[in-house]
């Protein structure tokens, strides 16, 4: 009986850690998709860094995302923050602000497929 409850927990802990880094993907891909475009540059210039600021691709680096480890995603192009506040007709409101405003949608939508 006591292992059938560890193996009940280590399913469940292993579902629940998905859940952040699932999330992370989806609003790391709506930044990058809302990302206005001329030539491509600013859109391919995103990058991805786990506790600490180091350049890479949101999904490899989203896999080994941790519970408790802080996820950051930057844009180091000199005119990242004029567009994030609204200098582009292409994105208005910015990337980031209105992608990370549906976080808590997101995970509250992954979290109720968890008990599917």
């Amino acid at each position: 009986m006591a292992d059938q409850w560890a193996k009940i927990e280590a399913n469940v802990v292993d579902r629940i850690a998905k859940v952040p880094r699932a999330a992370s993907i989806v609003i790391g891909n709506r930044v990058i998709k809302r990302s206005p475009v001329d030539t491509g540059r600013f859109r391919g210039n995103w990058f991805t860094w786990i506790n600490e600021e180091s350049e890479g691709a949101l999904l490899p680096v989203t896999k080994s995302l941790q519970i408790g480890d802080t996820l950051g995603f930057t844009n180091n192009l000199p005119y990242s923050l004029p567009l994030e506040f609204g200098h582009s007709d292409q994105a208005p409101s910015g990337m980031v602000r209105v992608s990370v405003a549906d976080w808590q949608l997101v995970v509250s939508k992954m979290i109720k497929g968890l008990t599917k």
